[in-house]
């Protein structure tokens, strides 16, 4: 083609030319990045914002639920939190043999009880109430979801994957932890004031459980947990994945709660084991404290403690020195056959064996020492289980 100079011109296509299609971006992707990282940063912000204004409102809770395995079972758990400040009590009942439990703080010390074994427990300090389980975990996700359940309270420790994530039928905002360990994911519902309504985690390749939580509306309290749906998967065990399902029987908010509930007294015939004052000893019909030892150490503590446990596991036919190595190893304690026993006439070589279930170590042991030719027992003394000629009697 020639102009009307002479000059010969090519016609190019735009999309030739250098630079070309910059003039019709709204917005650079620099710009763009940026921008999605403003948005990130206030939706974070916003949300955190929300769950601290809950938790400051929520001065104490009181809530009871029951829980039902899919598919169900005949065993079936009703259970209780009463919470103020630090201070909380978590109590359980399995039905229908009502084999009870509980685990409370009351701003100083741990309390711990087991009435199938009629054992408790006592420590300063505080055990934490979230290592209880995830079944305690939805009461605290509309209420505490930063001071018990662990979620991290800094914008840093998480990320926005979606602003648009169907969730059990909502439209929610898909957040996850940045943070190290578990891989864990929330939805919450930013039409309910960013209520977490599932959370999702993950360990590994080989196990996740999740949660999907439903609400009520509550005329003086707002949104307030009415059911959730826990599913755990194992990948290599199938046959452990199930689902169970837990619905609200009870919830109030910042009702009087009576101070004994956070440190709720002993019934009689409980073993106690206190940590603080290293002893143990035994609630009597009256209430009295039956001491039944002190121990001088923390290592005889863990004895203790391990002998109040149920063994998951039976005595095979083996000689006497196998079996307790098999049980100083079992329990990483240590186990020690004082040389007067076999100075006293019982082989330790000779075989024993126990072939009933479900004992506790401390009767598992007794067990196996009554097969001896003469009287032995066992005592705790400066961090080892020792076993002994029985004291001659009168």
């Amino acid at each position: 083609d020639r102009d009307v100079t002479g000059v010969q011109t090519c016609a190019l296509p735009i999309s030739a030319l250098p630079g070309a299609g910059l003039a019709f971006d709204s917005k650079p992707k620099a710009a763009v990045r940026a921008s999605e990282s403003t948005n990130e940063a206030t939706v974070i912000k916003r949300v955190l914002e929300h769950w601290r204004a809950r938790e400051e409102r929520t001065k104490s809770i009181h809530v009871t639920w029951e829980t039902k395995e899919r598919p169900p079972a005949d065993a079936w758990m009703k259970g209780s939190l009463w919470m103020k400040g630090n201070q909380y009590c978590l109590e359980g009942a399995w039905i229908p043999d009502q084999a009870r439990w509980w685990h409370a703080f009351d701003g100083a010390t741990t309390r711990f009880y087991e009435a199938r074994d009629r054992t408790g427990d006592i420590s300063a300090g505080n055990a934490g109430v979230e290592r209880i389980g995830p079944k305690l975990f939805p009461i605290l996700f509309f209420a505490r979801p930063f001071s018990q359940s662990g979620f991290a309270s800094s914008p840093a420790k998480w990320r926005l994957v979606s602003e648009a994530e169907v969730f059990n039928k909502l439209h929610c905002l898909k957040l996850k932890t940045t943070r190290g360990g578990p891989d864990e994911t929330i939805w919450v519902d930013p039409a309910r004031d960013d209520l977490i309504v599932g959370w999702e985690m993950r360990v590994g390749r080989n196990w996740s459980t999740l949660v999907a939580i439903d609400y009520r509306r509550d005329v003086k309290h707002g949104w307030l947990p009415a059911h959730w749906t826990e599913t755990q998967r194992w990948r290599r065990q199938p046959q452990l994945t199930g689902s169970i399902e837990e619905s609200i029987v009870r919830c109030s908010i910042d009702e009087p709660i009576a101070k004994d509930v956070f440190a709720p007294a002993f019934p009689p015939e409980t073993t106690v084991l206190d940590t603080r004052n290293l002893e143990r000893y035994r609630i009597s019909k009256t209430g009295a404290r039956v001491p039944i030892a002190k121990i001088n150490s923390p290592e005889s503590f863990k004895i203790a403690k391990c002998l109040e446990q149920t063994a998951d596991f039976t005595i095979s036919p083996e000689p006497m020195k196998d079996a307790f190595d098999f049980i100083a190893a079992r329990y990483q304690i240590k186990v020690v056959i004082d040389p007067s026993v076999a100075h006293g006439g019982a082989d330790i070589s000779m075989e024993v064996e126990s072939k009933t279930a479900g004992l506790k170590l401390k009767d598992l042991i007794t067990a196996l020492l009554k097969q001896a030719p003469v009287p032995l027992v066992d005592r705790i003394e400066n961090g080892v289980l020792t076993i002994l000629p029985a004291p001659a009697t009168k």
